[in-house]
C-alpha cells in the first residue's frame, strides 16, 4: 500500500498584510483513513510547500492512543527542506489530557475513538520563503500514546508524510 502526503493538515498561514483582517488558509488536506502514534513512528511530520509567507499555525487531526491515564504534551517543530533541516522555529506546547477526544471526562484510560482538531500556535508568526519546502516534525515533550490522523491516498499535493524519518509515497 502506497502511503503519500498523509496527515490531515490545516495550514493556516497569515501573510504579512493580511494579519489585520485574521487568519489566512494557506492549504488543507482532510481526509483521514487511518491514525498513526507519534511516539511509535518517530520522528512524524509532514513535509509542504507554503504559498504565503507568514505561519501562524497548524492544525491536525489528533486522537488519543489510551491505555493509561497520562496527559501528553506536544508541540511542532518547523524545519527546513526535511526533517533533519535546520530549525526554524517551534510552536507552543499543547497539552493533551486523558481522553481528550472522547466524550468520558479525563482519566478514563481509554484509547482509540474520533481524531479531533489541534491547534499548534506560532507565536510570534514565522517568516517563511514561500514556494520552499518546509517540514514540521511532531514532538512529543512528554512521552504519551497519542495518534496523528492520517490518508493512504494522494489526498494532498504539497508534500509528503514522515514516518520513521523516512518520506512515505511520491
Amino acid at each position: 500500500m502506497k502511503i503519500s502526503t498523509t496527515f490531515s493538515i490545516l495550514l493556516l498561514v497569515a501573510s504579512a498584510n493580511c494579519l489585520s483582517h485574521g487568519v489566512v488558509e494557506d492549504q488543507s488536506s482532510t481526509v483521514i483513513q487511518s491514525v498513526s502514534s507519534i511516539v511509535s513512528f518517530a520522528p512524524v511530520g509532514q513535509s509542504f510547500v507554503p504559498q504565503h509567507d507568514r505561519l501562524s499555525a497548524v492544525e491536525l487531526q489528533m486522537s488519543d492512543g489510551g491505555g493509561f491515564p497520562v496527559t501528553a504534551e506536544v508541540k511542532l517543530v518547523l524545519r527546513k527542506d526535511t526533517i533533519s533541516g535546520e530549525i526554524v522555529g517551534e510552536s507552543a506546547p499543547v497539552f493533551l489530557e486523558d481522553c481528550f477526544n472522547r466524550p468520558e471526562p479525563p482519566g478514563c484510560g481509554i484509547g482509540g475513538g474520533p481524531t479531533v482538531p489541534v491547534k499548534f500556535i506560532f507565536s510570534p508568526s514565522l517568516t517563511l520563503a514561500a514556494g520552499s519546502t518546509y517540514t514540521f516534525e511532531i514532538f512529543s515533550i512528554v512521552a504519551a500514546s497519542v495518534n496523528v490522523g492520517m490518508s493512504y491516498n494522494d489526498e494532498y499535493g504539497n508534500g509528503s508524510a514522515i514516518l520513521n524519518g523516512v518520506p512515505q509515497g511520491r
